[in-house]
């Protein structure tokens, strides 16, 4: 069993954007950017030693304000290279893309009466006018 609060945040990716520094329990359970992050480069991890060491990170974060404005603006920066709308398209039909390969049988929308090829959605979104600039690592 999990000690609480120990969970992804699903908000964690907008918090990065914000440009503040983030303070990120560190714990077993994590979204699928979260292995990209780095500790004390994008946000400073607590819940490390004990689970009450929160307020040394508070205290260090009062006494350390300019590392903790870098740390913030490098959240804040892997935020807008890697969580934008065009980051998660690519993740997603690569994530579909190599999953597929790994299914006994043909993916494929033939013999299901209600199907979403959800490649092919993508792929529509890379033409899309509204939204071709968004995805350019799906080819047509």
């Amino acid at each position: 069993m999990r000690p609480p609060g120990w969970s992804i945040s699903s908000k964690f990716d907008k918090y990065l954007l914000m440009g503040s520094l983030l303070l990120k329990a560190e714990g077993h359970v994590y979204g699928w950017y979260y292995p990209a992050l780095k500790a004390h480069e994008h946000y400073v991890p607590f819940m490390v030693k004990h689970k009450d060491d929160i307020l040394e990170v508070i205290d260090w974060a009062r006494a350390n304000d300019a590392e903790a404005q870098r740390i913030a603006q490098g959240g804040q920066m892997f935020a807008l290279r890697n969580l934008n709308r065009q980051a998660r398209l690519c993740y997603i039909a690569r994530l579909i893309t190599e999953l597929a390969k790994h299914m006994r049988y043909p993916v494929e929308c033939s013999r299901r009466a209600v199907c979403v090829p959800l490649v092919e959605e993508i792929k529509f979104l890379a033409k899309f006018e509204g939204t071709h600039s968004h995805c350019r690592c799906v080819g047509p």
